[in-house]
């Protein structure tokens, strides 16, 4: 939020006035009830101070009566009785100096007798004798009960003074809040003048245990079970002068490379929002989302199939005014940018390839409640990609395009179920996506097309349902990048007083979702025997425990069944069962 310094000092200024009025009236009040004018009169009638705002004595204060100490009562005691003043001895007639007389014999020293405390007592004390003060000791008596009369009356007398009270506490907190945020804006970085950055990452466990049927591995091989660190990133992302905004991201997953690394400029002349750099090349609405926003352990093998990752380029991006309409450009090379490359991308290929690419999505329905959760929202989009893979510097061939499906990709010894490299000059990728997610439930799905020159079409389809078992949780929608964010936590989950077996609080969120894939490469058929070509279904059951925004806990059935041969053999139908756990967070 941004705070007007000028705008606070004023009305720091007029609350200091406010202030000082109402102690001013206060004060009034006090003298108001302390005396009587000597014209009443001539002066209304004010009403008397209530007694919550009456000075109070705090500590028992002792005062010597009759030689005794009496504490003096917090209670007021404009009931008490008068004292009556000891009146003068009448005067007598003089009487003639009486006649000296002899000094008396001594004696011996006698104790005066101690005076008797008199058996009276006032309003609001009581004298009682004690053993070591013979004088008596007044204590303060009960007070008497106050009738329905006394204390209505009493609080509407109170009435405006609460008010003003009630008032000028306000105007003290609102005062606090406001010297809070001057001295947050004060502690933020002027953006307008250099660059912000902050640090973050993402670090992902997994566990994957392999059950295979005797036809998947015949075809397959033994396939290893794994445990395993799969996906550590690091990032820096920072805004500065108003409208740009950078990000850098490194990745290690078996090897080090970059994941993001690309500056972004806002409100450009004809390009809108232009980004530069290694960045997604944008295929469908899965993929568009963060890695670590994706519900599944990994990307479904459709999606695998069709997106070719990241690449080097520039890119422009046109809202409308609310951004429900979101419209992509962009335009890359072929060149991947790993760590160890030259100076240039073209420094080992006079062709490295060009990929145009381009994404229209729409949000036709988006509501928000009171406290700006998302209520329901419908997604629309489509996407086309046209690829040139780029010449061999040597000998003038077209690179090779490979293709490829597998339902756990990272393991190190999974070979994909069905996978090969034809040659093309050009191909393109059509996709269709929609979503829509209401409170706590969601659908996607969506469809790809590829076409590849001198070869048969590949495609692709996959279907997501997802359900918050928590309620008050939501997924969140990212507009600016036309695709779904993270889970809203509505209380975290935390460890407490676990030997009393009260370990959690809050709970976080659950989520159960369920998708199918299916992937169609029977273009592969015609490649030579090294290829697996064919079809395959793939089916998913997740349950995901969140434990706040930035941790969560997933657990993966994955059931995968290819119907794959090589070259022109007769395709043999297997099975292969994936249970895969997941730990991952974000800091």
């Amino acid at each position: 939020m941004t705070v007007n310094i000028k705008s606070t000092a004023a009305f720091c200024g007029q609350a200091a006035k406010i202030l000082s009025v109402g102690s001013f009236l206060l004060l009034c009040a006090a003298l108001a009830s302390a005396g009587t004018p000597a014209n009443p009169e001539a002066i209304p009638e004010i009403s008397p101070m209530p007694t919550f705002l009456a000075p109070r004595v705090l500590d028992p204060v002792y005062m010597e009566i009759d030689g005794a100490d009496a504490p003096v009562s917090d209670e007021p005691i404009a009931d008490a009785e008068p004292v009556a003043e000891p009146k003068p001895a009448p005067a007598s007639a003089p009487t003639a100096d009486p006649a000296p007389t002899a000094d008396p014999a001594p004696t011996a020293d006698v104790e005066p007798a101690a005076a008797e405390p008199e058996p009276e007592s006032t309003a609001g004390f009581v004298l009682e004798s004690t053993a070591g003060s013979p004088a008596g000791r007044y204590v303060a008596s009960e007070p008497a009960p106050k009738s329905t009369a006394e204390f209505e009356a009493e609080s509407a007398a109170a009435a405006p003074y609460a008010d003003l009270r009630r008032s000028i506490d306000e105007l003290q907190e609102e005062l606090r809040s406001l010297q809070t945020q001057v001295k947050k804006k004060q502690d933020v970085p002027d953006t307008s003048k250099k660059f912000s950055a902050k640090a973050g990452g993402m670090l992902a466990w997994d566990s994957v245990t392999i059950d295979q049927s005797d036809e998947n591995r015949v075809l397959y091989g033994d396939i290893d079970n794994d445990f395993a660190s799969r996906d550590l990133r690091l990032w820096v992302k920072g805004e500065g002068y108003d409208n740009l905004d950078y990000e850098v991201c490194l990745g290690y997953t078996g090897s080090l490379s970059f994941k993001n690394v690309m500056l972004t400029a806002k409100n450009v002349p004809l390009f809108g929002t232009a980004r530069i750099g290694y960045f997604k090349v944008e295929s469908g609405l899965n993929f568009a989302s963060n890695v670590y926003d994706n519900t599944f352990v990994d990307w479904e093998s459709c999606d695998r199939t069709f997106q070719v990752g990241r690449r080097l380029g520039v890119g422009s991006i046109h809202y409308n005014e609310d951004k429900s309409l979101r419209f992509f450009t962009g335009v890359y090379t072929g060149q991947n940018l790993a760590i160890g490359d030259g100076k240039h991308a073209n420094e080992n290929n006079d062709n490295v390839g060009l990929i145009l690419n381009t994404r229209l999505t729409a949000v036709p329905i988006y509501s928000e409640g009171a406290d700006g959760e998302l209520l329901e929202v419908l997604h629309l989009g489509a996407g086309l990609r046209w690829v040139d893979p780029g010449h061999d510097s040597k000998t003038g061939a077209d690179r090779p395009t490979t293709l490829r499906a597998a339902p756990v990709d990272w393991l190190s010894d999974m070979t994909p179920l069905l996978s090969g490299s034809i040659v093309t000059n050009s191909y393109t990728v059509t996709n269709v996506e929609a979503a829509w997610q209401k409170s706590r439930f969601g659908v996607i799905g969506e469809g790809h097309i590829g076409n590849y020159s001198g070869y048969d079409n590949a495609y692709g389809v996959s279907a997501t349902g997802r359900f918050l078992l928590t309620p008050g949780a939501y997924q969140k929608y990212n507009k600016s990048g036309g695709c779904f964010a993270g889970i809203a936590v509505p209380a975290n989950m935390r460890f407490v007083d676990c030997e009393n077996w009260t370990c959690l609080e809050g709970g976080g969120v659950w989520e159960v979702a369920a998708q199918w894939a299916w992937t169609d490469l029977d273009v592969l058929r015609d490649v030579p025997a090294s290829v697996r070509y064919g079809r395959m279904n793939q089916y998913t059951l997740a349950l995901n425990w969140y434990w706040n925004p930035q941790t969560r806990w997933g657990l993966n059935w994955i059931y995968a069944k290819p119907e794959s041969g090589f070259g022109g053999a007769e395709a043999v139908s297997s099975s292969l069962n994936t249970l895969a756990c997941q730990v991952r967070f974000t800091f």
